[in-house]
């Protein structure tokens, strides 16, 4: 199996935060700083798409101060880290739901960041950021008239889901359409205790894996 596209539902940031007895920020700008570590160390295997779930349409409706906070630590990840790796890794970034968002700060900062590595050829970084897979369709009817791949926001299928903070396996709206045959791993660590060795030896036990995509 070749993982060249792997995805990375990042669950569990504010009860690791309860957990080591820190505010929800603190936890979201650690979680940003190890979003950052995780592209550096995929980097290095042969993935050319790396989408990460940062805050679904759905987590909007939280209350004010914990969207606040996490909006707070993503735009410093955008504005402040993501610079370094579009330098180092010349890596392409798309920031998807972004629109959604009510925070004009934010949606400049994302869309400046998309603009200054339209053309670069490393790997490309999918920040769902205020992501619904409806607004998704609608964007590819809107734009191009009809649905398909190649018509959506993340115009490649998913070949490897990782969520972490265990559960129940859900997509919670993760790429639906790009999901259809992906493998799914389910980790019980909470997102802040799922080191880079720990995703780069899962992708490299799913390349052994060879999928029937229904055959």
């Amino acid at each position: 199996m070749i993982i060249k596209h792997l995805g990375i539902i990042p669950d569990g940031n504010r009860r690791w935060a309860k957990q080591h007895n820190i505010t929800n920020i603190e936890a979201y700008y650690l979680f940003t700083d190890h979003i950052c570590d995780i592209i550096f160390a995929v980097n290095e295997i042969s993935v050319d798409m790396l989408t990460f779930y940062v805050i679904s349409k759905e987590n909007l409706k939280r209350n004010r101060q914990d969207i606040s906070d996490v909006l707070q630590a993503v735009n410093d990840m955008l504005l402040q880290k993501m610079p370094s790796i579009v330098d180092k890794l010349q890596a392409k970034v798309h920031c998807i739901g972004i629109e959604t968002i009510d925070n004009e700060e934010i949606k400049n900062t994302a869309k400046e960041l998309e603009i200054i590595t339209e053309s670069n050829t490393g790997i490309i970084i999918n920040l769902l950021i205020g992501y619904n897979p409806l607004d998704e369709i609608n964007k590819a009817i809107l734009n191009h008239g009809t649905v398909s791949i190649d018509t959506l926001a993340v115009p490649q299928c998913v070949d490897l889901l990782i969520r972490t903070a265990g559960g129940p396996t859900r997509l919670s709206n993760f790429l639906p359409l790009q999901c259809g045959y992906a493998s799914i791993e389910t980790l019980d660590d909470k997102f802040l205790d799922v080191s880079c060795d720990t995703i780069m030896s899962i992708v490299e036990r799913y390349k052994g894996i060879e999928p029937k995509y229904g055959k």
